[in-house]
């Protein structure tokens, strides 16, 4: 059982994010609200977690929740 998340630009067009599914760029810019070309720059800089899958650019959205929280040594 996941839990069903839905931003406003997907939800205008009934789709719909699962916490267990694997984001595309649009999505996870869109998720995040930055432009897709800051997510490029963070992602070839190591700062926020991604996958491959074979040659597309995946970002697992439990991931993406976890790394938006602050880090206790951070706080």
């Amino acid at each position: 059982m996941s839990e069903k998340i839905i931003d406003d630009s997907q939800a205008s067009r009934g789709a719909d994010v699962r916490a267990d599914k694997l984001l595309t760029p649009e999505q996870c810019a869109a998720f995040l609200q930055i432009e897709v070309n800051t997510l490029y720059v963070m992602k070839s800089r190591g700062r926020i977690p991604y996958r491959k899958v074979g040659h597309l650019l995946r970002f697992d959205l439990r991931e993406i929740v976890e790394w938006t929280k602050p880090k206790e040594n951070e706080l």
